[in-house]
């Protein structure tokens, strides 16, 4: 009896963890161009007053940005820096992002930096 409980526990978990409902929280990011698409990325800011806002900073001096929830991403290389592991932004186009190298800013949302 012990036995027939314990498989029924582990086969309602099992149904638990495979189902579309539990995993659906997380979900792979594979629209972003090239060569932004095979970066080791360490950071992400969510703009707390418009969810659609995200950057992303990490190796190589590159941020990548979506404006519309991640439909589309666009990616920038910050001059001069390599190893990127902090970023946010104030407002939708100032920012800041900073790492090994120094900090950096945005006066444009992401697309330059100095």
């Amino acid at each position: 009896m012990k036995i027939l409980i314990n498989r029924i526990i582990i086969l309602i978990l099992f149904l638990i963890i495979s189902s579309p409902a539990f995993s659906q929280y997380w979900k792979e990011i594979t629209n972003i161009p090239a060569p932004y698409n095979n970066n080791y990325w360490l950071e992400i800011y969510i703009s707390p007053t418009n969810s659609n806002y995200v950057w992303i900073c990490g190796f190589n001096g590159y941020v990548i940005r979506t404006t519309d929830g991640g439909s589309t991403w666009r990616g920038s290389q910050v001059p001069n820096a390599n190893h990127l592991e902090s970023i946010n932004f104030p407002t939708n186009q100032i920012g800041y992002v900073s790492g090994v190298e120094g900090i950096f800013k945005t006066t444009d949302g992401g697309t330059s930096w100095t």
